[in-house]
């Protein structure tokens, strides 16, 4: 074998084992609900539906062989069920394996994930930005809406190193921040839903 060839074999083993590597990159998120100031409660027992579709929804990027994920779906379901319980008399959790609802709930509340954005700056140093858009629904024991929102939220910050797993952390906090405090001060103020809770309390013997 030729020495011109056997040096370019090799160089062309060396490339084929370069891409086959890959690397997968899972960032860290909030696990701690947000802070809410003190709020009114609405004395109606609800419902909260949270499916697998919202709970393990991520933002992902890939890059030639490489893979980077915001596993945003497990935040989103902790601060659903915490702005619940902030704002709802009594809350009981549905997953995708309940079928039947329970016989004292008033309404059924449904977080929903519509899409989540990420920029991507120039340099590490540069700021970043996460979006998304959620939607929130309130139905009744019919599934007819009682009241719909839709929340945009975001978080800024400089981008970080993309090899470090805390790399976007902050933007990952005040996106939450923004979203929540949203959902509570819309929800929490809306006329629809303190009207259909106090309907419930005169129908109730």
């Amino acid at each position: 074998m030729q020495p011109v060839f056997k040096i370019g074999l090799f160089a062309c083993l060396m490339m084929i084992g370069f891409l086959m590597m890959s690397c997968t990159m899972v960032y860290t998120v909030p696990k701690e609900p947000v802070t809410y100031s003190s709020v009114e409660k609405i004395n109606m027992k609800v419902a909260l539906h949270l499916d697998d579709t919202l709970c393990d929804a991520k933002w992902e990027k890939n890059v030639l062989t490489d893979s980077y994920i915001v596993p945003i779906g497990g935040p989103l379901c902790i601060n659903s069920e915490s702005l619940a319980r902030t704002l709802f008399a009594e809350v009981t959790v549905l997953d995708d394996q309940v079928t039947d609802l329970p016989t004292d709930v008033n309404a059924v509340l449904i977080p929903n994930l519509v899409s989540i954005e990420r920029s991507r700056p120039l340099t590490i140093y540069s700021t970043q930005i996460t979006s998304i858009l959620f939607t929130w629904s309130l139905n009744d024991r019919s599934g007819d809406p009682i009241w719909v929102t839709t929340i945009s939220g975001e978080g800024k910050g400089p981008m970080g190193s993309p090899l470090s797993k805390d790399a976007g952390h902050e933007q990952i906090e005040m996106l939450l921040d923004d979203v929540f405090q949203q959902s509570l001060r819309e929800m929490s103020s809306s006329p629809l839903i303190r009207e259909f809770a106090a309907n419930q309390r005169q129908s109730t013997p």
